[in-house]
């Protein structure tokens, strides 16, 4: 089974608009074929991300039941590695949450992240890249 992370900008994308590469992704999750690694530190980034104003068109409902959804299908990771390398330094913690839990790839819409290219050979791709590398199978878990 292939193990991802997915940014916090990406998994807001998921919620925000059905249609698109990371809501793709993120159905995968959900019907078993990926398996979504998670932190306390980035969960918590995501909720308090889908908090702010510029998100309010997100229903309320919504945004509790995908958190919920979320923290039920997700691989949950303590992790120990620190990792400097992204200017952002928010960001580190996607490079610690992938290298500790054993990831494949981490899945990001953030240039700042992307620019980072891999972290301990773990490729760091855009949605379209892990949508042309890992296509969806059908009746096949990955």
């Amino acid at each position: 089974m292939i193990r991802v992370v997915v940014d916090t900008t990406t998994l807001v994308s998921a919620i925000g608009w059905k249609d698109s590469k990371p809501r793709m992704i993120l159905d995968r999750c959900v019907n078993g074929e990926l398996h979504l690694l998670q932190s306390p530190e980035s969960f918590s980034e995501l909720k308090e991300v889908l908090e702010r104003k510029k998100f309010s068109f997100i229903d309320s409902l919504l945004r509790e039941e995908f958190l919920a959804l979320l923290d039920a299908l997700a691989v949950w990771v303590i992790p120990k590695t620190p990792i400097e390398l992204c200017r952002d330094k928010d960001d580190n913690k996607f490079l610690s949450l992938a290298v500790d839990g054993g990831a494949d790839c981490i899945i990001s819409s953030d240039n700042g992240l992307l620019s980072v290219g891999n972290v301990n050979n773990i490729a760091i791709i855009n949605p379209d890249a892990f949508l042309t590398k890992f296509p969806h199978e059908p009746n096949k878990k990955l």
